[in-house]
């Protein structure tokens, strides 16, 4: 997966096992200079959506030349509260027949080199051994593979927000 922070383009790369950084394992790692993330696999979805956020965090301050020296601490509290919100936000809009759905950091298949139009893309060279591909084109997203709502009915309407794709259906009766 690609990112962009500021007008630098970043891939994300989903590693197999603790990165290796300044003698400590870390479950992430933001390398500017490389413009890459990298996310261990050993953390849970919702962790390594936490981590994820936190590296986030780095390239921005980095592309904006932010002092380090509180950086950590911020990071955390940043990926920290960015995934509840999510999590929050998905629950609530699952509740109204609707659907929040980011690109997964998880082990399910997906169609092989699929690119969301303009947004974000999974290159073969972003990949490491063995990773997932994570990014669903929205033709190919199906409203049973999105989250448990029951039954609904085609999508009435569809959003793109940035890497976000938002979803509204509406129930079918009986």
């Amino acid at each position: 997966m690609r990112i962009d922070i500021g007008p630098f383009r970043y891939s994300v790369q989903l590693v197999h096992g603790m990165i290796r950084h300044d003698d400590q394992d870390c479950y992430g790692l933001c390398d500017n200079l490389a413009q890459r993330i990298l996310i261990s696999d050993v953390p849970n979805e919702s962790q390594r959506l936490s981590v994820f956020f936190h590296e986030l965090m780095h390239a921005w301050w980095y592309h904006f030349g932010i002092d380090p020296a509180d950086e950590e601490a911020v990071a955390d509290l940043v990926g920290v509260a960015m995934t509840q919100f999510m999590q929050q936000a998905s629950h609530a809009l699952r509740g109204r027949g609707m659907s929040l759905r980011a690109a997964p950091m998880t082990g399910a298949p997906s169609p092989p080199h699929v690119q969301a139009p303009d947004e974000m893309s999974i290159d073969d060279d972003t990949q490491t051994a063995g990773s997932p591909r994570g990014l669903v084109q929205q033709d190919q997203m199906q409203p049973e593979s999105i989250a448990p709502l029951g039954r609904i009915g085609p999508p009435t309407q569809t959003r793109r927000d940035g890497p976000w794709i938002i979803r509204f259906f509406s129930p079918v009766a009986g």
